[in-house]
């Protein structure tokens, strides 16, 4: 008795394995609508970089998350929706609360960014004709979530972050550039899941 039941169970085990990855595969291809949540920020520090000054890039502070223009939640919405059209997926601002009767059949991502990195060398008070230079890093976690809030697939990713000409300061599509990447990248490696 017990011997058929376990035959049963590793019967059922394969069956999974060969139709299971299949069909998680094909609703990786299919997923053509994603509903937009709203993106969080779970930084460690305050602090996320350097600050330098000048043709020699001589050291001047601390670059912190609270002096960086950062866009907000319209602008990074507004840019995922045309990105991700690009793609092939249809994306919509999650508008009210997120797991409703109406959006079980919908997929939702989930943005959160959980860490930013950047030196920036600066003109030392915009004298001369030198541009911003630098680099950095942002660490996004990506959860592609079923109407149910069930995490379908997760991923952490980091993207580089080029300064050139560019002060992240006073321009919030440094970062804008850079998450809306992120997600293209995330979706693309979903979608070709084979």
């Amino acid at each position: 008795m017990i011997l058929m039941a376990c035959r049963k169970s590793i019967a059922l085990f394969f069956c999974f394995l060969a139709f299971g990855h299949a069909s998680i595969a094909r609703a990786a291809s299919e997923i053509q609508n994603i509903v937009l949540l709203p993106v969080r920020y779970q930084l460690v520090s305050e602090d996320i970089g350097k600050l330098k000054y000048g043709w020699a890039c001589l050291p001047g502070g601390k670059v912190t998350w609270g002096k960086l223009s950062r866009p907000d939640q319209d602008q990074i919405h507004d840019r995922l929706e045309r990105d991700l059209a690009a793609v092939g997926v249809r994306a919509t601002p999650q508008r009210g609360e997120p797991w409703n009767v109406a959006l079980q059949d919908a997929n939702f991502l989930r943005t959160t960014v959980l860490d930013v990195h950047m030196d920036i060398c600066a003109p030392y008070m915009n004298i001369g004709e030198m541009k911003v230079k630098g680099k950095g890093a942002i660490t996004v976690r990506w959860e592609l979530l079923d109407g149910a809030g069930n995490v379908i697939k997760n991923e952490v990713r980091q993207s580089d972050i080029d300064l050139m000409r560019r002060d992240p300061r006073v321009e919030s599509g440094v970062l804008l550039d850079v998450i809306a990447q992120s997600a293209v990248g995330f979706l693309r490696s979903y979608r070709n899941m084979d």
